[in-house]
């Protein structure tokens, strides 16, 4: 049975977030960051198939918000689901002001 596919957009924080990380690790280990930059495509992907793969966050806040969160290594993918788009707005290191990260952002 083929499921149907939901297309994955990137909106453009999270395309800068992105390169920022893949930057960041290449500066020490360039086959580091190409693994990382995988694993999370890899996960990316999978949402096209399992838009609702990731969890509705702990922060109450951010989940009136309607976003959903999945994990990689220690990078979250916040996203929303619209129609038959994932949006993905952020993609962060698990350390910083997620909160503070989120809540200002408008639909780019």
């Amino acid at each position: 049975m083929s499921r149907n596919k939901y297309s994955v957009r990137l909106l453009s924080t999270a395309e800068q977030d992105l390169q920022n990380l893949l930057f960041f690790i290449a500066a020490d280990n360039v086959p580091a960051a190409l693994a990382q930059g995988d694993r999370i495509e890899k996960k990316l992907s999978a949402l096209s198939t399992y838009p609702r793969l990731g969890k509705v966050p702990n922060d109450v806040h951010l989940a009136r918000l309607d976003y959903r969160v999945v994990v990689v290594d220690n990078y979250l993918i916040f996203y929303k689901i619209s129609g038959k788009t994932v949006l993905v707005y952020r993609i962060i290191h698990g350390s910083r002001d997620i909160p503070g990260l989120l809540t200002d952002l408008g639909n780019d």
